[in-house]
């Protein structure tokens, strides 16, 4: 005769002897999952007369190990939090500060500062008991369980790389789902994965494995000496949270009582960062610098003018180069002495020999795509609101490709990185050069078996395209402007597998000076295909840093460039290379923001900036302006430059920090609360230009709509700036790729399209227009405005051909004339 027992329990095959006796084997158990409530359960058995064996009633015992499984679950999850956010903190946080009784203190608080932690280790264990009733609830719940488990652990990727857990705004823009943002950023990620991750994903797996079979828990009652009493249960939740509310104020947190799921979620909900005020007096002197001032030597203000003078050769249109560095910047590139290296960078060092450098140039956010947005625009680039969809949006306003064009110059952009991250693609299209290349965007032909991460291919592609680009130019007569974009020097500064460095890569800064090294080869190999094509000897060859690199030898636990708002993650350069008409290397110490970049090229090409921002750098006329930048992930942060002092404070304007650049240049003494008031006056023109600056932004997009959760950076600038038109432009959709092409003469035939900008309204309206033409023709009609709205677009609805003559449009609010434009049919 057998007995059926449940798994992990032995019973020898009982003698049943007399039928009313039940074995001593068979006597009363108390299994794992039976002493929820203090009492013991009895097993109960079935005795079958046809076959003589007994049966366990498992009727009884149905619900026992789902019980069990989720006080597990609850531990399980709690303990993986525990051991990742530990592991955190032993490995990145804690390493510079504290000391034994630092580490000591926070390991003690650790199981009290996770209490999010606790409340999703709960949650799972009260998931299982609903879920894991039905066979397919159950494969749903550890499917899902599985993957979270696992992303806490990813999760340490992020926090190595940028101190905290992984956020919306720290890999902005398109992310195309959750695979695309996985290809996007493995390069990156693949790179810092170290051996213990590893070891927590596989027990994960393990965990969830035997969890599910039991076949490793099931022995025991992981709350088994609570003795199965709720009230017992009750005072243990009682006594957690009592220790846990004062654990969260004593001493600092690191940010890791946050769990990494609600990390995510948060930074996914709309919103905007509190505590921005935007002030109309501020406004008007937002650039004035309040107490920094600028004293330069009249020996260097005459160098720059001659240098200047130089450069401007009469009528002169020379190939322009802007060679753009990733992730390169001041500090990581000069020596001590603020020199070039020629082991580290021979090409740039040589081209310094002709050249002026400015070596304090700030870009308005500490990433590649806002960084270029300034450049570009000269000034007006995204401070808030949706990202992505301003940056598909075209931008009307003058900028840096518009302006060169309006010069003869046939324009091209080439990246070897992929920009449709953060769509950077897409914003260069908007700007309407002549040709945008980079790495997989369908057509440029940059082979992808020279891949080097999931960031981009080599450098050398882009080389390529741009050098079949420049053979296309129609018999060579116009002349090129040119952007490049390197790839390299972008974490986890990887180059081609064929290249071996110079330097030892067993490290980040290892692997960065190598990459460094390789970017500056691409530009010599540039340099020989332009020189070989007759453009090289009087190229005008502007080289630039699109923000700097931290490596933590600064400030502890800053490693990157855009969780912090210092020197080593913002400080660049721009050199102004002319090997023609410079025979000598001249350094400024100017401070400026890298939108002073377009005015000094058009400034060096004899040309009028125009309604372009930003002020010439070499020009006798230069002023120190105050120069601003923010980083728009948690804790959101802004800051300016003013002088020679720096300032940066959280958008809360909870934690400020002023240092004088002068006296301190690592920035280590804060003197915000030895000068309150100078910190209050940084705080509030900070936040009027964040609001102002984006506004100017979107003032500019074509058929950008803002969302009402944005409207509360528009409604601060209404109340200074009434409601109405901005703009009104009257054109064609004949331009390149069915673009609209604005003009006020058009042929009988034609379909004119009405274009309007808008300062927004505080409700929805009613326009009117009305076109009045020769020979007493007009056309009246009407519709609808949205309050949001800041652009309108549509054809103007006369009906072809036209009569051939002069017209007028009108637009009307009620009896109230809003603006007009005219035209000419000939």
């Amino acid at each position: 005769m057998t007995l059926a027992t449940r798994p992990g329990f032995a019973h020898d095959t009982p003698s049943l002897g007399s039928p009313n006796r039940l074995p001593a084997q068979l006597a009363p158990q108390n299994f794992c999952s039976g002493s929820e409530s203090g009492v013991p359960r009895y097993a109960h058995f079935r005795l079958n007369p046809e076959t003589a064996t007994l049966s366990q009633d498992t009727a009884t015992e149905s619900s026992r190990p789902l019980s069990c499984r989720a006080a597990w679950i609850g531990v399980a999850s709690f303990g993986i939090s525990l051991l990742t956010q530990v592991e955190n903190y032993l490995f990145y946080a804690s390493r510079p500060a504290g000391g034994q009784a630092g580490v000591a203190w926070f390991l003690a608080r650790a199981p009290f500062i996770l209490f999010e932690h606790a409340v999703f280790a709960t949650g799972a264990a009260l998931a299982l008991l609903l879920m894991g009733r039905r066979k397919s609830g159950a494969v749903v719940f550890w499917i899902c369980w599985t993957l979270l488990q696992l992303y806490v652990v990813a999760d340490q990727v992020s926090y190595k790389m940028l101190g905290d857990h992984l956020r919306r705004g720290q890999v902005e823009g398109r992310l195309g789902g959750v695979s695309g943002l996985a290809r996007e950023v493995a390069g990156s990620a693949t790179a810092e994965i170290e051996p213990w991750m590893v070891a927590n994903a596989l027990m994960v797996i393990f965990v969830a494995i035997g969890l599910a079979r039991m076949d490793f828990f099931a022995r025991c009652h992981p709350f088994a000496w609570l003795g199965g009493s709720k009230r017992n249960a009750a005072a243990l939740a009682t006594a957690y949270v009592a220790l846990a509310i004062p654990a969260w104020t004593m001493g600092e947190r690191f940010r890791l009582e946050r769990h990494p799921l609600t990390a995510m979620l948060i930074s996914l909900l709309p919103g905007s960062p509190s505590g921005v005020e935007y002030s109309r007096e501020l406004a008007g002197r937002l650039f004035r610098p309040p107490f920094g001032k600028y004293e330069e030597s009249g020996v260097e203000t005459r160098a720059l003018g001659e240098a200047r003078g130089k450069i401007r050769s009469q009528g002169r249109r020379p190939l322009v180069l802007l060679y753009i560095l990733e992730s390169v910047g001041t500090s990581e590139l000069f020596g001590a002495d603020g020199s070039l290296s020629p082991e580290l960078t021979p090409r740039l060092a040589e081209l310094a020999k002709s050249s002026v450098r400015f070596d304090a140039i700030y870009p308005t956010f500490p990433g590649t795509a806002r960084s270029h947005v300034g450049i570009m625009t000269g000034g007006p680039t995204v401070t808030w609101g949706r990202y992505y969809q301003q940056m598909e949006s075209r931008y009307t306003g003058p900028n840096l490709v518009s302006e060169m064009r309006r010069l003869g110059y046939r324009t091209g952009v080439f990246s070897a990185g992929d920009l449709v991250f953060e769509n950077l693609g897409s914003f260069y299209k908007g700007l309407g050069p002549d040709r945008v290349a980079y790495y997989n965007d369908g057509w440029s032909g940059m082979d992808p078996e020279t891949k080097i991460n999931s960031w981009g291919v080599s450098s050398d592609e882009a080389v390529k395209a741009a050098c079949r680009w420049i053979d296309e130019t129609p018999g060579g007569k116009e002349p090129l402007f040119m952007v490049f974009l390197t790839l390299e020097t972008h974490h986890p500064y990887d180059c081609p597998s064929s290249f071996k460095g110079p330097f030892d890569a067993t490290d980040r800064q290892g692997r960065f000076r190598n990459a460094l090294f390789y970017t500056d080869a691409v530009l010599g190999r540039l340099g020989q295909e332009l020189e070989r094509r007759g453009l090289w000897d009087d190229a005008l060859v502007l080289v630039t840093g699109d923000h700097g690199e931290a490596f933590g030898t600064v400030h502890r636990g800053n490693f990157g460039h855009r969780n912090y708002l210092y020197e080593e993650n913002l400080r660049t350069f721009l050199l102004v290379a002319d090997r023609k008409n410079l025979n000598s290397e001249l350094v400024s110490h100017r401070p400026a923001s890298n939108t002073d970049l377009g005015a000094t090229l058009l400034g060096l090409l004899g040309a009028d900036p125009g309604a372009m921002p930003g002020q010439d750098l070499l020009s006798p006329d230069y002023r120190l302006q105050t120069i601003f930048f923010h980083k728009q992930s948690p804790p959101y942060r802004w800051g300016l430059r003013d002088g020679r002092f720096k300032f940066v404070s959280d958008m809360e304007g909870a934690r400020r920090e002023l240092f004088d650049l002068q006296a301190d240049p690592g920035e280590q003494a804060n003197l915000a609360e030895a000068h309150p008031d100078q910190a209050a006056l940084y705080q509030d023109l900070c936040a009027t230009w964040y609001v102002k600056t984006g506004y100017d932004f979107i003032d500019r997009l074509q058929g950008f709509i803002l969302e009402p959760d944005e409207r509360v950076y528009a409604d601060l600038l209404r109340k200074h700036r009434p409601p109405g038109i901005d703009r009104v432009v009257l054109g064609t959709n004949t331009g390149p790729e069915n673009s609209f092409a604005d003009t006020s003469s058009f042929s009988p035939t034609d379909e004119i399209q009405l274009q309007i900008d808008w300062r927004p309204w505080d409700r929805d309206q009613q326009i009117a227009y009305t076109i009045k033409g020769p020979d007493g023709f007009v056309k009246r009609s009407e519709f609808a405005l949205r309050a949001s709205t800041l652009h309108t677009s549509m054809p103007l609805g006369i009906t072809t051909p036209m009569p051939v003559g002069e017209y007028r449009v009108q637009l009307w609010l009620t009896r109230e004339k809003l603006g007009n434009a005219r035209f000419t049919v000939r």
